[in-house]
């Protein structure tokens, strides 16, 4: 509408400073492994009284009282000073020790985690966002489960994903009214599976 084309964000937020995710170099361990066996760990600070808390975590002498960062808006427009503090802080610890540290703080924090870690995930697992599911062709599978939970109907995966062409006669039988014939010239030419 505005005819410009937005350029890419990264892992940034439009009001939240710092919002991304940093580095810890040395690649030992669980979470997800980029380039040169680097990992990551997201962190989000949504208000002062986070910011103060990431502050003290750090232990950067001042920072709490710098200017630049002295509110929502002074942060977000100094955001990649803030990055690269906490980078610097980051790189010397593994994710989940920064993880960890920074929710004990109350400053939410979290390592990236690629699909397997995701899967062992003890929090994911506790809360049902991983259900197994039996496939008739691929066997056995985790899935994504609902994210949300209602109290009086409960959110569960109810049957696998459908087969190729699984439901062809109830939606083109029952629900279109094809006769059977027809539904049997689709399937013998090759327009339905």
């Amino acid at each position: 509408m505005n005819r410009r084309l937005p350029g890419r964000d990264g892992s940034w937020d439009y009001t939240m400073a710092p919002h991304n995710c940093y580095p810890y170099q040395p690649g030992e361990g669980g979470s997800i492994i980029g380039e040169g066996g680097q990992r990551w760990v997201s962190i989000a600070v949504g208000s002062d009284e986070e910011w103060r808390a990431l502050c003290s975590v750090l232990g950067e002498g001042g920072l709490e009282d710098d200017p630049r960062f002295a509110d929502v808006v002074s942060r977000w427009r100094h955001r990649e000073e803030i990055d690269d503090i906490i980078s610097a802080w980051t790189r010397g610890r593994t994710p989940e020790e920064v993880a960890e540290t920074l929710q004990s703080a109350g400053v939410a924090a979290m390592p990236v985690l690629d699909g397997a870690a995701l899967a062992q995930d003890p929090h994911l697992r506790e809360r049902g966002a991983l259900e197994k599911v039996e496939h008739p062709v691929i066997g056995s599978r985790l899935a994504l489960g609902p994210p949300w939970r209602f109290s009086d109907t409960p959110a569960a995966i109810r049957r696998p994903s459908p087969c190729l062409g699984e439901h062809n006669s109830y939606v083109l039988g029952q629900l279109l009214g094809m006769p059977d014939g027809e539904i049997e010239g689709l399937v013998r030419d090759g327009v339905v599976a």
